[in-house]
């Protein structure tokens, strides 16, 4: 594995793990990826539309830090391995299309807990 994805993959268990020991961790969750541009180039249509035609909700928020794609995943049962498999493919995704990945959080669909993530 590539060493970037290996911090990521080491980061997302780390803080899930995290997370799980300090709350609790919802059965099934809808699971949001935050990607940003990693340049000028950010291809934010096509890129959007390719995660549509997969199935995820997109959204554009231009925020004050600076613009921020929201990739919402539908409810999945919940765990870092899920989380980080979905990480793995929508950063792959996402490098084509010259986006980087800027953290991911949850809302459980189960138990209502509240937003949580990093």
């Amino acid at each position: 594995m590539d060493p970037d994805l290996e911090k990521q993959r080491n980061e997302t268990f780390w803080v899930f793990n995290d997370i799980a020991s300090k709350n609790p961790i919802p059965e099934m969750a809808i699971v949001d990826f935050h990607m940003v541009p990693s340049n000028s180039h950010a291809e934010w249509e096509k890129m959007s539309k390719e995660l549509q035609g997969q199935g995820f909700t997109v959204e554009r928020h231009d925020d004050p830090e600076g613009p921020t794609m929201e990739i919402r995943t539908r409810p999945l049962a919940l765990s870092a391995e899920v989380i980080w498999e979905y990480e793995e493919r929508l950063t792959l995704l996402a490098r084509r299309y010259n986006f980087k990945p800027d953290g991911w959080g949850f809302s459980g669909v189960s138990t209502n807990e509240g937003f949580v993530g990093v």
